[in-house]
């Protein structure tokens, strides 16, 4: 693991507008306790100096409820996408196959 800053520390150095927007959310300097989070090696150097939706991404990942629920909803998606898929693509899939058979 990892401490990785939530906005990016040469971008609160370099840019007011970002740290305007860090102090709407309570954090006043790069290494405020606030603008650092835990992240595995991979993602923080997939993150680098991005902001967007890396910064949602850090605040979210704090939430106790967060991980939990994250794995709630990918599980719900993949037998939502597994059952649409055999609703949807099955009836194909066997077409194609009379149609080869024939």
């Amino acid at each position: 693991m990892t401490i990785d800053h939530i906005f990016p520390v040469h971008c609160m150095e370099k840019y007011p507008a970002v740290r305007k927007r860090a102090a709407l959310f309570g954090i006043h300097g790069s290494n405020d306790m606030k603008n650092l989070c835990t992240a595995c090696m991979r993602c923080n150097q997939k993150k680098e100096a991005k902001m967007g939706i890396w910064i949602l991404k850090g605040f979210l990942g704090k939430q106790p409820w967060y991980w939990p629920l994250r794995r709630i909803l990918t599980v719900i998606l993949v037998f939502f996408v597994l059952y649409l898929g055999r609703k949807i693509y099955m009836p194909v899939v066997c077409n194609w196959i009379n149609t080869l058979q024939k």
